[in-house]
């Protein structure tokens, strides 16, 4: 017996106004408090200085996220000293995976 799996497109499904609306939220909420970050394999780690707003626009943009990419995972590991953010993806989604580290660099 063989099991069809529909795998979700990879592809992000914002338009270039909304990625560049995005990526300015992200830059003005969250790149700020940035103490680290790691490409992984098929992903990037993100560790975040630890408060409740912080951890509130984490959350507010993996919803968002979620709901463009549905082909990543993310992750958002429990309340400690730092927060960390896990997005990771198949081979596949590294172009899209690399936007993220642009993002982040500013670019």
């Amino acid at each position: 017996m063989t099991v069809q799996v529909d795998l979700p497109e990879v592809a992000c499904s914002l338009s270039d106004e909304e990625k560049r609306t995005r990526r300015a939220l992200a830059r003005r909420t969250l790149v700020p408090h940035i103490i680290e970050t790691q490409e992984i394999e098929h992903g990037l780690k993100l560790v975040f200085f630890q408060s409740e707003e912080v951890r509130s626009n984490v959350e507010a943009l993996v919803r968002m996220e979620r709901e463009c990419c549905t082909f990543l995972t993310f992750t958002i590991t429990p309340p400690g000293e730092a927060l960390t953010l896990m997005i990771e993806g198949p081979p596949e989604a590294g172009a899209i995976i690399e936007s993220f580290i642009e993002q982040i660099q500013g670019h």
